[in-house]
């Protein structure tokens, strides 16, 4: 029932993609749902120029994705000691392979300053731009997000920002035991989603006007205004930022880095911005076989990706490299 549910959210988008192409005078070039032998069924369809992909972790609602962590399992344990070696069962934590592989790398911020793990400073300490971001966690914030229907229509959060929102690292399986799980919720609470006022290619930083957003939907996407932000204080407050989605190259190293060799059950939809990719994958094999294929494709000349660097917004890979904007929200 819960698989039909959530792909019941994956046709609605399909469907809300097609519906908006058409208006557009395209037509969505690909849906495949995809189980088994990935490279088969993709056809020719090839990447746009510049075009950005995301990855989907479906649910069928905001009350499931806490199943991220709270997942269990039963193990056997045996009693050596007992003449008859009797076993029991015991259920331990089975979080999501996801959420595993990005506490991880969680483990690789450096807080300067942090004086006590039991001591909590005020929020601002966190947005120092000292502290530096892995860029495995900034890519996941960028692609990798969670899709589910509420209130009507779509709703699509960045997985980790929807994860610390939801006490899912405090809270977690590795709550109890790591001190430092608090500390990087508070830093994962630094990034916010917004949406890019117009014009979406200025080249001028200031001129740039960012609004606060809930939540995003498909429509960000296609019309390239969602962005992520992040407040930094040092000497001057500034806005941090960068766009959502990653071009084919970083989307690659970031699912080669999530997936590792093993081969696991998922859900998930590759999605991207202009229409050329939308599928429903469900184990990690095929995903690795997609984006494999895609990467694959001629690249394109020096001259379109010089075109391209300068069409596309700057887009800073660590804290320190923050541009300074006019601020028209607040943290």
């Amino acid at each position: 029932m819960a698989r039909l549910a959530e792909s019941s959210v994956v046709l609605a988008l399909r469907d809300w993609q097609w519906k908006n192409r058409i208006a557009g005078k395209q037509s969505p070039e690909m849906f495949v749902s995809l189980e088994g032998n990935a490279e088969a069924v993709l056809g020719d369809a090839k990447l746009k120029f510049g075009e950005r992909l995301y990855l989907f972790e479906v649910k069928s609602t905001t009350d499931t994705i806490s199943e991220e962590w709270t997942n269990t399992k039963l193990i056997k344990k045996t009693n050596p000691d007992s003449a008859t070696e009797t076993s029991t069962e015991e259920r331990v934590p089975n979080p999501k392979k996801a959420y595993q592989k990005l506490v991880g790398e969680l483990q690789n911020i450096q807080f300067p300053g942090l004086e006590s793990l039991d001591l909590l400073p005020e929020l601002t300490f966190y947005k120092s731009p000292e502290i530096t971001c892995p860029t495995n966690i900034l890519d996941s914030i960028r692609c990798h997000h969670f899709l589910f229907w509420e209130k009507n229509d779509f709703r699509i959060d960045p997985y980790l920002l929807k994860v610390a929102e939801k006490k899912g690292l405090t809270n977690g399986p590795y709550g109890g035991e790591d001190k430092m799980m608090l500390h990087y919720h508070q830093f994962i609470r630094t990034f916010y989603m917004a949406e890019r006022a117009y014009p979406p290619f200025a080249i001028k930083i200031d001129r740039i006007k960012f609004k606060k957003a809930e939540f995003f939907h498909p429509a960000h996407f296609q019309e390239r205004t969602s962005v992520i932000n992040r407040h930094e204080v040092s000497e001057v407050e500034r806005i941090f930022w960068c766009s959502t989605g990653l071009r084919i190259d970083a989307f690659q190293r970031y699912i080669d880095w999530l997936c590792d060799d093993e081969n696991h059950d998922i859900h998930v939809v590759l999605y991207s911005d202009k229409g050329t990719l939308f599928q429903e994958i469900f184990c990690t094999d095929d995903l690795k076989g997609i984006i494999k294929k895609y990467s694959e494709e001629p690249e394109f000349s020096e001259m379109d990706l010089a075109l391209l660097e300068k069409l596309e917004e700057a887009e800073p890979m660590s804290m320190s490299s923050a541009f300074r904007a006019s601020p028209s929200v607040q943290p």
